[in-house]
């Protein structure tokens, strides 16, 4: 006979980042891995009474009676694990119905858990926003908004939240919420160190800011429903190879829209992992298409770059994956390599606009690219090619192209960051530290 038990929890979905390669590569140091999985995490769930539902692949499924609860087990979780190099989680948490039937489990809570998973940094927690509501308010747990996102199987946007975690030895400490904003001049961090670490930020905002001054840490957003677009790779028919990363400009461009939720290139890399194509280099129309089902995103940009001469030109489309029609294309050139930059920049204000949002708003928000990354394009086609290194888990390589991309541009503070984001994840402290000073010292 078929039973049936519903119930309002706290649900947590972890997964392993890289398990899917390692599987390919050694079956049986991928299922020793799941057994040392077992083995750390259920004593440490029992201990917050927790209760583990299932075993999905290599992710688990996990209920707790209260978002507290299940935060907190997560942070124990993710600092119990910060120095196992073979055991790193990505971690989602919502609250929902739970349906448990016939030794299965289904549900919202589950779905929209296991959608909040993959958009957390290895190592790192996100949650939704109805668990945010329940720890907003506990000085131990300290959150940054991250994105809205329209999630696949979800009607609604759901506004997600990363968690501050912080790989640490000793017990899981995380800075309390501040009530009031600094005026200090390098508030342009939180511009600049997109796509780090939380924890990494934690660092780079302590070193910046006085305890007495403390800082917000949720930025003022748009309040309205934010369009998810993402951004598929420059198509480079100029033979120079400087300019392959050009789409990772455009991508950080667009993410200082506060109308626009831009798809980031971590995130895509996961898709692809998602979709069974991990080792894609370059994402064309075809292959963001695929990427836009698979995050439900109904926007796509395509660009491409060519050059007569001194002569640049840029095209831009905006592709409507529903209808299957240009929304917008547009056409920018400028004279000379060095004004590439400038061009990024009004392709950049162009999609703005064309996706309705306002001029005054992008007056407002809007820097130019060189000025958040770097003048020297050939300085950023290291710092792109790091990177997509660093995706792919291969950090000794990542380092080697930071370390380039700062030889060619001594000031290029997002690549100090980078840098000090993998020393971090190959606990080398002395490096974290000496690279974040560098970041900091070099913002502009």
């Amino acid at each position: 006979m078929s039973t049936e038990e519903r119930r309002l929890a706290a649900i947590v979905f972890t997964d392993i980042c890289g398990f899917t390669e390692l599987m390919g590569r050694d079956e049986t140091k991928a299922m020793a891995l799941l057994d040392q999985q077992r083995a750390l995490l259920k004593p440490i769930i029992s201990n917050f009474n927790g209760e583990w539902l299932k075993e999905i692949g290599d992710g688990v499924l996990i209920s707790f009676p209260s978002a507290v609860k299940a935060v907190t087990c997560s942070l124990e979780i993710q600092r119990i694990l910060a120095h196992n190099s073979d055991l790193t989680l990505r971690i989602g948490i919502h609250i929902g119905d739970v349906i448990k039937k016939d030794g299965d489990v289904f549900g919202d809570g589950v779905n929209i858990a296991s959608r909040l998973e993959p958009l957390a940094e290895p190592g790192g927690i996100c949650v939704s926003e109805r668990v945010h509501e329940d720890i907003k308010n506990k000085p131990e747990i300290s959150t940054a908004f991250q994105e809205e996102q329209l999630l696949k199987g979800v009607d609604k946007p759901i506004k997600v939240y990363s968690i501050f975690t912080q790989m640490s030895s000793t017990p899981t400490q995380v800075l309390t919420q501040p009530q009031q904003e600094t005026t200090s001049p390098k508030s342009k961090i939180p511009i600049l160190a997109a796509g780090l670490a939380i924890g990494l930020l934690i660092t780079v905002f302590a070193l910046r800011t006085s305890p007495e001054q403390g800082i917000v840490v949720e930025p003022v957003f748009y309040t309205g429903e934010r369009i998810p677009i993402a951004i598929a790779d420059f198509e480079n028919n100029t033979g120079d190879a400087t300019l392959d990363g050009l789409s990772g400009l455009l991508i950080t461009s667009l993410e200082q829209s506060n109308y626009l939720t831009v798809l980031t290139r971590s995130r895509m890399y996961d898709l692809l992992k998602q979709i069974g194509k991990p080792d894609v280099d370059l994402v064309d129309e075809k292959i963001g298409r695929e990427i836009c089902h698979s995050a439900n995103i109904n926007s796509l940009v395509l660009t491409s770059i060519r050059q007569f001469g001194e002569l640049y030109s840029v095209d831009l489309k905006i592709l409507d994956i529903e209808k299957d029609e240009y929304l917008y294309s547009t056409n920018v050139q400028a004279e000379g390599k060095k004004n590439i930059p400038g061009l990024i920049d009004e392709i950049s204000k162009q999609t703005r606009i064309s996706l309705a949002e306002k001029a005054e708003e992008i007056e407002k928000s809007q820097r130019d690219i060189a000025s958040l990354t770097t003048k020297n394009l050939e300085a950023y086609k290291y710092y792109d090619l790091g990177l997509k290194t660093i995706y792919s888990n291969q950090w000794d390589d990542g380092i080697k192209h930071f370390e380039k991309a700062i030889e060619i541009d001594t000031t290029f503070s997002l690549a100090y960051y980078q840098l000090a984001f993998a020393y971090q994840w190959k606990f080398n402290v002395p490096k974290t530290q000496e690279y974040i000073k560098k970041a900091v010292n070099y913002i502009d």
